[in-house]
């Protein structure tokens, strides 16, 4: 990996790179005086506006599982903030699911407009389900993804998901 990236100012703006280790973070300032700027870096890109406001939007990433599934439907707890856009989701089975009588699972988010994800998915570790959501889903409150068997209740199994969005952050008070 390069330490560093010499700075050069091009006809879209100046590039810095962080070689620093833990976060390593690509700057693309579409301005020499800084006057907005987007990061990426950590899974969070942000957008933010002239940086005195401290005001911006940024798109996210919320990642959690479920635990061991047990019973009529488990759950699973992303952290994606009340009044964030959610832009997709993934799934993945992490460990094999097993029901009484059940043989497919099914996902929608809480604390949403409780709106489906996926539908007769297989229990088979590594069964992935990925999508691009086609309309906008503002949150509620903190979201969570309830996952339930087609029939019967689970015995076993853990699922990950990964929520993609984005969030407005706050301005900074006023001088």
């Amino acid at each position: 990996m390069p330490t560093a990236l010499v700075a050069d100012a091009v006809q879209l703006g100046v590039a810095e790179y962080n070689g620093a280790t833990g976060d390593q973070r690509l700057n693309i300032y579409s301005e020499a005086t800084v006057a907005k700027k987007t990061a990426i870096g950590s899974g969070t890109v942000s957008i933010n506006g002239a940086v005195t406001s401290g005001g911006g939007l940024t798109r996210q990433l919320a990642e959690a599982t479920s635990g061991a599934l047990s019973g009529a439907s488990g759950s699973i707890a992303v952290n994606v903030p009340t009044g964030a856009r959610i832009l997709g989701v993934q799934l993945r089975v992490d460990t094999l699911i097993t029901a009484e009588t059940g043989v497919s699972w099914t996902a929608v988010y809480v604390n949403t407009p409780t709106t489906a994800i996926c539908a007769a998915q297989a229990f088979t570790k590594n069964t992935k389900f990925n999508a691009v959501h086609p309309a906008y889903e503002i949150t509620t409150g903190t979201v969570t993804i309830t996952i339930t068997p087609d029939a019967g209740t689970f015995t076993a199994g853990v699922i990950r998901a990964i929520v993609y969005y984005e969030a407005i952050d706050a301005m900074s008070d006023a001088a």
